[in-house]
């Protein structure tokens, strides 16, 4: 009777198992729509893309002019590290087109139409002065010499974007960032192409100042003699 009774227990558990192991695979079958994670926000910060800007300026002023006084020359250095975010509309922007024979996987053709450039708040602006000729407090640091500088950085991030690769790199950087998302999702991605759209990547400015000096010249002595020399 006992041998019954445990055979009869062994067919049920296995029965049930079965069930439920049935159910679970019915679960996670794959999806047959594209699904967009909702990690893609319309503002996407690119992690892997970003910009360490460090801009050296020399200043001749022959006027007063912020904190300057006087003629002479100062030097103005800022460092700061700027960040790229894509600002979209991710439920247009994005398009996906499931691949033939691979359920669940899908291709994504991406447009990026206007990118955000951030930057760290806390920058590093320093000043010092060249000529005993050019009188500053130095202890004092106003709101507008920051500014300009920052907007000079800022600027420079900008046209970054404009020169040698960095446009390549920084396509490269949202088809990364959306390869990442995707890799904990249920939704599979095979390829993703990305398109830049016309005004997403502003033209490059010139971000000269006013009184930033073009040349100066100075006397060189050495062991050979002296002459002009030209620098700056």
């Amino acid at each position: 009777m006992k041998t019954v009774l445990s055979a009869i227990a062994v067919v049920a558990a296995v029965g049930i198992g079965g069930f439920f192991l049935g159910k679970r695979e019915a679960g996670v079958m794959e999806p047959q729509a594209f699904t967009l994670s909702s990690r893609i926000t319309p503002e996407m910060l690119l992690g892997s893309a970003r910009a360490d800007i460090t801009e050296l300026v020399e200043v001749c002023p022959t006027r007063d002019w912020l904190i300057f006084k006087g003629v002479g020359r100062a030097l103005i250095v800022g460092a700061n590290t700027y960040h790229y975010a894509v600002a979209w509309e991710p439920q247009t922007d994005i398009k996906a087109s499931a691949v033939a024979g691979a359920p669940g996987t899908f291709d994504l053709d991406v447009t990026v139409r206007k990118l955000k450039v951030t930057m760290n708040p806390r920058p590093t602006i320093r000043a010092w002065v060249l000529d005993d000729s050019l009188f500053v407090d130095m202890k004092t640091e106003t709101a507008e010499l920051k500014d300009l500088m920052l907007t000079r950085m800022w600027v420079s991030a900008v046209n970054k974007l404009s020169q040698g690769d960095s446009k390549e790199r920084f396509v490269e950087a949202v088809r990364t960032h959306l390869y990442d998302i995707y890799a904990g999702e249920r939704t599979k991605i095979r390829n993703i192409n990305i398109s830049i759209a016309n005004g997403a990547i502003p033209p490059a400015v010139p971000n000269r100042w006013e009184n930033e000096c073009k040349s100066r010249f100075r006397e060189v002595t050495g062991s050979a003699g002296s002459g002009k020399g030209r620098s700056g």
